[in-house]
């Protein structure tokens, strides 16, 4: 979606000419086939007059007391706060105009109350949905509701997503993506679903797996992925984002099908390449796909979480803090995506752990908050959406972690940082706390622990990472209690100065042990009869990989690490070549191993990276390479423009100024026409005109006609009959 420039600097000459003169005045370089420049047809434009600025080009058929017999074109006029309504009326553009009130921010026509004409549905300035409906010199206010400021000046599609024979829109604002159902009756909206990227450059919405729901696609820059996609999914509700990587992508729109099914047209490249995909599932996906659950906010630090069984049916959920919100999201999967659900909680929350500490069989969910200084456990046996119950507690809690039945705490005191190690434990009488171990002072907060026996002898071991000190580890005694090991055993090199999400604990030939990861090498090690580190294994992986950041290890011995400098995650498997998948730049703090995926945890949300089975792809149906080396394509869309039932490709190019029409023709796309809208005598700088372009019958012929917006005019081209 660019914008175009309000004050062009070009000297332009708007074309007027008959279709036969638009013609001669192509490029003979492009060799268009005579035959297939037969088959299309325009007349000169109709064009009509009004400012700067004009945006939001929308096409609407005629309601009652409108002109007849075409279609209108509807545009937002910023400049004078009205939207424009334009129908053709004996060859001439007629305007009708109605205040906008302000500035928009998207305006888009939706059926909302299902009486079969389009409605007003605009996104203020000030963030407000407004839908109304489309009268003649005014019409009803339906609705007007809080969704919040538009992400860019075009951030507004609507369609029947949930099935119900009226129309909802998505949303694109600064906190996220948001889906409205039910604007003319019981309104319902979704809360922001963030966009891993610093720029939107096209938004569409439209069927692209063919299963019947209405998906999105984003053209964006600003992450290791280009192309982000949203599956629709039944009762109006989207799947989680399938970011691609699509080399130089600059827009994404519906392209013109192939074999009866739909497929997803691009420009890429230099802006000179047009391919045109199927999205189908793939063993071998040519692609890497990576599927996101993002979450609005960021918190100063890592995000909390907790991984586990949390509904009991066998899949391996997360429940993430969100601690700005004093509330926790439960991310419980359901054949390969997660559904979030969000439960209020304490404030501040700086750890999380799941376990069974009342014996009933059931996870339950423990929260420690350094902010509101408590302890608190929510049973797996009460509803999930249950405020937690506050659990006895030392001093400050920062890092929780459930053992058996035992909570284990680590802890502070408000005065010299004095760090303890407590267990809370449920008896007869209720929960009862117990100081374990007096840690020293703490000169930064944990915020997770690890317990294993790591030794071999009687006793699990605590081990955590305290920021910008290193791995601290309190071993375990034969009489439940735990010691701390002489100061300068366990510091060696390879275990100070290191991140929370650097150490993982892992299964190494039926023991537990745990793993450091230090950048360019990572360390499996348990401890001997000195306390001291002893070295199972290291891991140096493939030359190709610039860093390990962060890591795990599943347990099959499976490793996967997270390098940030090249924004991929890796997968090393015995027996196997390394494998690895572009990631989104999401700023991970933790990668956790879930069923054979890496799931990358970090302040946006959740990066689920699959590595096998069958996963989403693109397939290239087809292409076209622009045979002009100033060729630069910037918008496109699909319309059946010579009456054949089969649609074309329409590209806008910003060298020309005009526009091309590509023909779908096997493997290829073949150019069927190509003509200037206006021409330059100067060119100093890209004006990305003409800036809007949409297919409508203006005159009631049947035939597709072509409606622009360029520079302070709007254009009609009507299909030669």
């Amino acid at each position: 979606m660019k914008t175009a420039n309000p004050l062009p600097v070009v000297t332009a000459v708007l074309a007027v000419a008959a279709f036969s003169h638009v013609v001669h005045a192509q490029d003979d370089s492009l060799r268009i086939d005579p035959k297939l420049r037969a088959r299309f047809g325009f007349l000169g434009p109709v064009i009509k007059k009004l400012n700067w600025g004009l945006s939001h080009l929308e096409i609407a058929r005629q309601v009652s007391g409108e002109p007849a017999p075409g279609q209108l074109a509807i545009l937002n006029n910023p400049r004078r706060a009205r939207i424009e309504v334009l129908s053709l009326v004996k060859d001439k553009l007629e305007v009708e105009s109605l205040s906008t009130e302000g500035q928009l921010g998207g305006l888009v026509l939706a059926d909302v109350d299902g009486d079969g004409a389009k409605d007003y549905v605009m996104l203020t300035g000030r963030g407000r949905l407004t839908a109304q409906t489309r009268e003649k010199n005014g019409g009803k206010r339906l609705r007007e509701l809080e969704v919040g400021i538009a992400l860019n000046g075009d951030s507004l599609r609507a369609a029947d997503l949930d099935g119900d024979g009226k129309d909802d829109v998505v949303v694109l604002t600064r906190d996220g993506l948001r889906v409205v159902t039910g604007l003319a009756g019981e309104v319902q909206v979704t809360a922001p679903d963030p966009i891993l990227a610093k720029q939107v450059h096209s938004f569409d919405l439209f069927d692209f797996d063919a299963d019947g729901h209405k998906d999105l696609v984003f053209a964006v820059s600003g992450g290791a992925a280009t192309m982000l996609l949203k599956r629709g999914q039944p009762g109006g509700h989207f799947g989680p984002w399938i970011a691609i990587d699509v080399i130089g992508l600059r827009y994404a729109f519906r392209g013109t099908g192939s074999n009866g099914r739909p497929t997803l047209a691009t420009i890429e490249g230099t802006h000179d390449r047009v391919t045109e995909y199927m999205l189908q599932k793939s063993d071998q996906a040519s692609r890497a796909v990576v599927q996101l659950t993002t979450i609005a906010g960021r918190p100063r630090g890592a995000r909390p979480f907790a991984h586990g069984d949390i509904d009991g049916d066998g899949d391996l959920d997360l429940v993430i803090a969100d601690p700005d919100k004093a509330r926790v999201l439960y991310m419980l999967e359901d054949e390969g995506r997660f559904v979030v659900e969000s439960a209020p909680s304490l404030a501040g929350i700086t750890s999380l752990a799941l376990g069974d500490i009342d014996g009933d069989g059931k996870l339950d969910l423990v929260i420690a908050s350094e902010q509101e200084g408590a302890l608190a456990w929510q049973s797996g046996a009460v509803p999930r959406s249950t405020f937690p119950a506050r659990l006895p507690s030392l001093d400050k809690p920062l890092a929780v972690a459930v053992h058996g039945r035992d909570v284990l705490v680590v802890a502070r005191s408000e005065r010299g940082r004095r760090g303890t190690l407590v267990r809370v434990r449920k008896g007869d009488d209720g929960f009862q706390v117990e100081k374990l171990l007096d840690l020293g002072r703490l000169s930064a907060d944990p915020s997770r622990l690890l317990v294993a026996e790591l030794d071999g002898r009687p006793g699990v071991e605590v081990a955590f990472v305290v920021p910008g000190r290193g791995l601290t580890v309190a071993f375990g005694t034969a009489d439940g209690g735990f010691r701390l090991p002489d100061k300068s055993t366990i510091e060696a090199g390879f275990t100070t100065s290191m991140e929370d999400g650097a150490l993982a604990l892992v299964d190494y030939n039926g023991e537990k042990a745990l793993m450091a990861v230090r950048g360019q090498y990572a360390r499996v090690f348990r401890f001997g009869g000195d306390d001291k580190p002893d070295i199972l294994h290291q891991e140096n992986g493939p030359d190709t990989m610039q860093a390990m950041d962060i890591g795990v290890a599943d347990s099959d011995g499976t490793r996967m690490f997270l390098d940030r400098k090249s924004k991929k995650v890796w997968r090393l498997r015995p027996g196997e070549v390394a494998r690895s998948v572009d990631v989104p730049a999401m700023e991970a703090t933790h990668v956790v191993a879930h069923h054979g995926a890496a799931l990358l945890i970090g302040g946006h949300g959740v990066a689920r990276v699959s590595f096998t089975g069958p996963q989403w792809t693109l397939v290239p149906v087809r292409k076209h390479e622009a045979r002009t080396e100033d060729t630069d394509y910037f918008e496109g869309l699909a319309a059946d423009l010579d009456g054949d039932g089969r649609d074309e490709l329409v590209l806008v190019d910003d060298d020309t100024h005009g526009i091309h029409v590509l023909v779908a023709d096997g493997p290829t796309l073949r150019p069927g026409l190509a003509f200037p809208v206006y021409e330059t005598r100067a060119r100093s700088r890209s004006d990305y005109e003409p800036r809007a372009i949409k297919p409508a019958d203006m005159n009631g012929d049947g035939l597709t006609d072509l409606v622009l917006i360029c520079h302070d005019r709007v254009l009609v081209y009507l299909q030669e009959k």
